[in-house]
């Protein structure tokens, strides 16, 4: 696996059989009617179908009561389950008879909607405890269990790396001493080398997710829940996560919901196979179910394992696609003769021009010195690491993110209107962030309406696309309420009503099951045959390699490659150094074999821990005190500011915060400037107010038309320098106090409801990501041709930011919420902390000292006056 550029797995049983599982046998299961159409298969997870929280309860100390009958070394078990959610008229699982001893590696496999996650989380035990569901028959959940999911960030409530592990252990009660050592051990096992106070924020795709398999670790699970764990990495970080799931010893029973097979079938003893409408298809062997289930497989969208041979370069030779079959070691087809570019463009002749391009984020650097043209007719596939830009790119190329230096140069084809985009068709990872209208036919005909084309013209087109991506009989529907992929294919659809000569895609076939992403690009490659060109992000190297005419690789701050597919792809040693896949395997170590994973427990021993975590390292004096006794000293200050009516007084009093921030709270003069900048602006707004319209009648003095009294001067600044007082203490507080030692501090001193802090906690990390959310949508409304003309075009567009990010919200929330009952925090519980922050001494000699200053400010203000 390690060699293979295209970051696939090793072929199903290719490893030795784990014990207690089935071997060489499928288990005798009904066999459904073989499913056929895409009707049939479509059977995407619908966003209606979202199951419902329940009211959580305390789990039963000893776990669930065993039902008669059940094996006794089984883990987890349940006879005849269904389940059904509420409002929903069919049940996500039918009939559902499964027992899994402990220790055992199971891989459910099924598609889109034949209900793998729901039964993975009624084994957990979090259905129905934490999401609401009816449930009928015998289920045996597992004592404790752990689940991963997919979105690592959806899991996540702390800010530190060692803090987000410690968490279930505080939900669990375990003492603080106990913590820090079942911590580091815990980050071992996830083969996460990071120490102790690391940003979370910090860490990429593949470390996150392995963060998230420390946490779960951590509570030492009997049962472990792997959701999709690699569904949202890219090939290096998909394998690190794979290769510590692979590490892991045999105490823990582990469940795993799969759609890529690469990596997966390697280290699994077991294989059950859910048809659509949630019933058992096939229980067995992983060798065995894959040969007698590959017809089922493959048409239920599964992706299937590279031993099976490559899957893109069929696709696009039944279509006269422009495959590179080099990955299958035969010719390449012969393709049709090239059609000449469309909208008046001469095939290859180009449409965009990079001249010395450098992109940034704020003061972020992404890559710089990019220099290229991309011609009519070409196929660019970009790909890159994580971070690497590749997104970034493809909004410079498209007009939607401007260059930090160099220049962007449109061809004739492309241009637009004055103050319009360029004529650029744009396709976003997420679907959800351009949508726009509020039925499915209205979402492709948008773009005809704005560009004036009559109904009668325009609605042929919209059917004739809505036909060609699968989506008729669907439009009135709302588009947010579609399957993830009819969702990916309207976003594309949306784009093609109004020819474009160039579509940008980011991500296409993201998300997508097999099936789906085939169709999918089926309609790229006859886009492409019609002359439009196409610049693809992706990371699907074999999809590159087989589609495109021209690859771009960026990594390490700059254009690494920028030529055919073939030259870069075929050479692996290159490939892992872009990034793109792990590093080739030492040879001494293939021929040694793969490492077994342990069959007992690690010893008891954790590494050594650092004796202080790095983000709390030399940290001021003031930074030390407890911050709910620093915010009771500064609403003492505070008070007493509001009590004082004398400028000079307030202008004394101004001083305390400031010199205590500049000689023991670390905050220096520069810090000091910027966030006082908007607190002088609105002060000196405040003293030009009251003291030009202010009540007095003795006029001291007049600039133009404003006469100024002394009475109002007086006022003015004695309600401006209580501005500056108030927002300097407010600078020196969140200056020298940790968001997450305050809401500790609430808890642990002022009783704060840890429902409310960790709530808190868990938006606050949500913020940045909903500000880049907001981003993409703005620029694809930008995409879109939907500025907002006027007030009421304005108001329009933000109504539909609203509802944009008013669903991802909802959608986090509901995630957010799962993921933290499922690792035990209740409210309503008793917990420990993994950081007590004591209050002594040094809170009654900062509030003393801070009191001490103010009345020494206040006397030398009455001297000198």
């Amino acid at each position: 696996m390690a060699g293979d550029p295209m970051g696939r797995g090793a072929p199903p049983g290719a490893a030795e059989p784990r014990t207690g599982g089935p071997r060489d046998r499928v288990e005798p299961v009904e066999r459904p009617e073989h499913p056929a159409g895409r009707a049939q298969g479509e059977r995407d997870k619908h966003p209606d179908d979202r199951p419902r929280l329940a009211r959580p309860e305390p789990p039963t100390p000893g776990g669930a009561e065993e039902p008669a009958g059940f094996p006794g070394g089984a883990a987890v078990a349940c006879r005849e389950l269904t389940i059904r959610y509420p409002g929903r008229p069919a049940p996500a699982l039918r009939g559902v008879t499964l027992s899994i001893p402990a220790g055992q590696r199971v891989l459910l496999l099924g598609p889109s909607g034949s209900g793998k996650s729901t039964l993975a989380f009624a084994l957990a035990g979090i259905i129905p405890r934490i999401v609401e569901a009816e449930v009928q028959g015998e289920l045996r959940p597992a004592r404790q269990a752990g689940v991963l999911f997919q979105d690592p960030e959806a899991q996540f409530c702390m800010f530190t790396v060692d803090e987000e592990v410690a968490f279930g252990l505080e939900n669990r009660c375990v003492p603080a001493a106990e913590m820090p050592p079942r911590v580091a051990a815990a980050l071992a096992a996830a083969g996460l080398p990071v120490p102790f106070g690391h940003p979370i924020h910090a860490l990429s795709g593949g470390q996150k997710q392995r963060l998230a398999l420390a946490s779960v670790l951590t509570l030492e699970p009997a049962l472990l829940v792997l959701d999709e764990p690699t569904a949202q990495l890219d090939p290096p970080g998909r394998a690190l996560v794979l290769e510590a799931l692979r590490r892991l010893d045999r105490r823990h029973t582990v469940l795993v919901v799969e759609h890529n097979l690469d990596g997966v079938v390697d280290w699994v003893d077991r294989v059950v196979l859910l048809a659509p409408g949630g019933r058992v298809l096939a229980d067995g062997e992983p060798k065995a179910v894959f040969s007698r289930y590959r017809a089922e497989i493959e048409t239920y969208g599964i992706w299937r394992p590279r031993s099976w041979g490559p899957f893109w370069s069929p696709v696009l030779a039944r279509h006269g696609g422009s495959s590179e079959a080099h990955l299958a070691g035969t010719p390449p087809a012969p393709g049709p003769e090239p059609l000449p570019a469309s909208h008046g463009q001469l095939a290859g002749e180009a449409l965009v021009r990079l001249d010395g391009v450098a992109a940034a984020h704020g003061a972020r650097p992404v890559w710089s010195g990019v220099s290229l043209a991309i011609g009519a007719g070409e196929w660019v596939a970009v790909v890159g690491a994580n971070g690497a830009g590749k997104s970034t790119f493809l909004q410079v190329v498209a007009g939607l993110h401007a260059p930090a230096a160099g220049r962007v140069v449109y061809g004739p084809a492309l241009e637009a209107r004055r103050g319009a985009p360029p004529r650029v068709g744009f396709v976003f990872q997420n679907p959800e962030h351009q949508f726009v209208t509020d039925t499915v036919y209205d979402e492709v005909a948008l773009a005809g309406r704005l560009a004036g084309i009559p109904e009668p013209v325009l609605r042929p087109r919209v059917e004739e696309l809505l036909r060609r991506f699968g989506l008729e009989g669907f439009e009135g529907v709302h588009p947010y309420t579609l399957s993830q992929g009819q969702k990916r294919r309207l976003s594309v659809a949306s784009m093609l009503v109004v020819p474009q000569p160039l579509l940008v895609l980011d991500e296409p076939t993201f998300g997508q099951d097999a099936r789906t992403a085939a169709a999918l690009v089926e309609e790229l490659v006859r886009l492409h045959r019609q002359g439009t060109t196409l610049v693809m992000a992706t990371h699907d190297l074999e999809l590159a390699a087989a589609a495109a005419t021209r690859l771009l690789v960026f990594g390490q701050g700059r254009l690494l490659y920028d030529g055919p597919p073939a030259d870069f792809l075929d050479d692996p040693a290159r490939v892992a150094a872009a990034g793109l896949a792990p590093a080739p395997a030492d040879p001494a170590a293939v021929e040694a074999g793969p490492r077994p994973a342990p069959d007992t427990a690690p010893a008891t021993a954790a590494p050594d821990l650092p004796s202080e975590p790095p983000h709390r390292r030399r940290v001021p004096w003031i930074g030390r005190v407890h911050p709910a006794w620093k915010l009771a000293a500064h609403l003492v200050m505070a008070a007493v500011v509001l009590a004082t009516a004398d400028p000079a007084a307030l202008a004394a009093l101004l001083a305390v915060p400031v010199v205590l921030g500049l000689t023991v709270g670390g905050v220096g003069p520069r810090r000091w400037l910027v966030a006082m900048a908007p607190f002088l602006l609105v002060a000196a707004t405040r003293v030009w107010t009251l003291g030009a319209f202010g009540e007095g009648e003795r006029v001291v003095g007049q600039i133009l038309w404003y006469r100024f009294t002394a009475e109002g001067l007086h006022q003015g600044l004695v309600v401006g320098l209580r501005l500056l007082n108030l927002g300097a203490l407010g600078v020196l507080y969140a200056g020298t106090t940790g968001l997450t030692d305050l809401v500790l501090g609430l808890m642990q001193q002022w009783r704060l409801s840890p429902q409310w802090a960790y709530g808190i906690l868990a938006a606050l990390r949500f913020v940045p990501l909903f500000e880049e959310d907001l981003g993409r949508v703005r620029k694809a409304y930008r995409v879109r041709g939907l500025g907002g003309q006027g007030l009421g075009g304005r108001l329009q567009v933000i109504y539909r930011y609203s509802l944009a990010m008013l669903v991802q919200a909802i959608r986090a929330a509901e995630t957010v919420a799962v993921a933290l009952q499922a690792r035990g925090f209740d409210g309503r519980r008793p917990r420990t902390f993994y950081r007590t922050l004591p209050a002594g001494r040094r809170e009654v000699g900062y509030a003393a000292l801070l009191l001490a200053m103010a009345a020494l400010a206040l006397i030398a203000a009455r001297r000198l006056a």
